[in-house]
């Protein structure tokens, strides 16, 4: 649920592009099977036990996180080259760690680590705020190392870490002066540990720290429900370095099942005396449903109404889509989502409405020619202001890349427009015509060419393409032409 609601968020920046692209699109299939063959092996591991689930879950969690950050480079570049397999990005990118406190910092072990370079060791997260410092991580071999580093020279000056198991991966949180350093490890899933090092001459000695406080979950939150699966367990993460020295480290436990998930986060600031002893200055907590996240009981809601527009009730699928509206108002895509069936519906007044809506959620993005904005054309001419659906969606065309999206949005603007004709167009989507016969069937029968449309409202019916919303639509017009 957590992944899909984070992966939604860039699905309506990306959905021209993904679904115009037919090799991205591929390749957005193949990963999906990578991280989900990576996430049965990491599941594998627990040789069926109760882990396995939370393992798969993890892993998952982790592999699409990073997927994320692919699709912010990609929008950002406004590129397609995202082929790289949901392994490999996992070995190369750890995630943050979990677990058990790291050995102490040893400096005799970095003297026999820097003897000969591994040549799968790099730098890892940025340096110390002033410079000096790096750490530099090892996750192929059987032993997972993770040393202190001279910036400038690359040598070693201390090892920090090191773990016979190949779940342990490290990640580090610098303080603003550089003498301090939080160190958060995992080894295994799903739990994480913090540890803080402070600087003494050119090395760094781990702190002594209280038992922090766990993350539990009332029984009274799961209102009987039965939840199996343990995605973080008192998982802790150094948050910030505040001003007067003082750590925030968060403490986060999730569970999941039934459709339904709860998290508790204990916020701890931790203090250190002069003797770099750690106490507990403040522990507050908090729980998190979702239905106390409106995001996800949007999303929940959303994907109701998709369910009852497969069985055919549009008026059950509006009805979702309007109370997903009600509880997250700035919920993008369930405005596009009520738009399209009322488009389907037939309400045009209210279609127009929701497109235009969505429209103005998305304003702030780079490019501002996408599906939506061809609906409100379609709509505007089929009202009878062509004139005025021209002019409104010419100047967003204006500049617009013709590469973004494979040229889709490009192709499908200019067509609208009259820029290009119905043969270049078509031709220029034969590897995968699709959507083009709907938006070829629309203006003929905005030309009152009837025949002709419903022609191409059945090409592209016979696609059997029912994912996508043109289908529907084109179906809604093959069906209103037969009556």
């Amino acid at each position: 649920m957590l992944i899909s609601t984070e992966l939604t968020k860039r699905f309506w920046q990306s959905f021209g592009m993904l679904r115009a692209n037919k090799s991205l699109t591929e390749t957005q299939r193949a990963w999906i099977a990578s991280r989900d063959a990576e996430a049965a092996r990491a599941a594998k591991e627990a040789e069926g036990g109760s882990m396995a689930p939370t393992l798969r879950y993890t892993t998952m969690t982790e592999l699409t996180q990073r997927r994320i950050t692919e699709l912010k480079a990609m929008l950002e570049n406004g590129t397609a080259s995202l082929a790289k397999p949901a392994a490999s990005s996992l070995t190369a990118a750890p995630a943050s760690g979990m677990g058990q406190s790291p050995p102490e910092a040893s400096p005799s072990a970095s003297a026999s680590a820097s003897e000969g370079e591994n040549e799968n060791e790099n730098p890892d997260w940025p340096p110390s705020p002033d410079g000096k410092f790096a750490f530099v991580t090892n996750y192929d071999s059987d032993v997972h190392t993770i040393d202190l580093i001279d910036k400038r020279s690359g040598k070693k000056l201390q090892r920090i870490g090191e773990e016979d198991s190949s779940q342990a991966y490290w990640h580090v949180l610098w303080s603003p002066d550089s003498n301090r350093f939080a160190l958060m490890t995992r080894l295994g899933h799903p739990i994480q540990g913090v540890d803080v090092y402070f600087r003494r001459g050119e090395t760094f000695r781990t702190i002594e720290l209280p038992k922090l406080p766990e993350a539990n979950i009332p029984e009274k939150l799961k209102h009987g429900k039965h939840f199996p699966h343990v995605a973080n367990l008192n998982w802790q993460t150094a948050e910030e370095w505040k001003k007067d020295g003082s750590l925030v480290v968060s403490i986060g436990t999730t569970i999941d099942g039934e459709g339904s998930f709860i998290t508790a986060t204990r916020t701890v600031l931790l203090g250190f005396d002069r003797t770099g002893k750690g106490r507990i200055l403040k522990s507050t907590i908090k729980y998190e449903t979702e239905d106390s996240d409106p995001a996800l009981k949007a999303e929940k809601l959303e994907t109701a109404g998709r369910t009852a527009e497969d069985k055919g009730d549009i008026d059950g699928a509006i009805a979702a889509y309007s109370r997903a509206i009600k509880v997250d108002p700035s919920d993008v895509g369930a405005y596009y989502l009520r738009g399209c069936a009322n488009f389907i519906k037939r309400d045009w007044a209210k279609a127009l409405s929701d497109f235009q809506h969505h429209c103005e959620l998305r304003k702030e993005e780079k490019y501002q020619v996408f599906e939506a904005r061809f609906y409100i054309w379609l709509i505007r001419a089929r009202l009878g202001d062509r004139e005025a659906a021209d002019k409104e969606l010419a100047p967003y065309l204006e500049g617009h890349p013709a590469e973004w999206s494979g040229g889709w949005h490009a192709k499908i603007g200019n067509f609208l427009l009259g820029r290009i004709s119905e043969d270049d167009f078509l031709s220029s989507l034969s590897d995968s015509p699709g959507g083009g016969w709907f938006y070829a069937g629309m203006k003929r029968l905005l030309n009152n060419d009837k025949s002709s449309a419903a022609e191409d409202f059945r090409k592209y019916v016979a696609t059997a393409d029912k994912e996508s919303e043109e289908y529907q639509m084109a179906a809604a017009e093959l069906k209103a032409l037969s009556k």
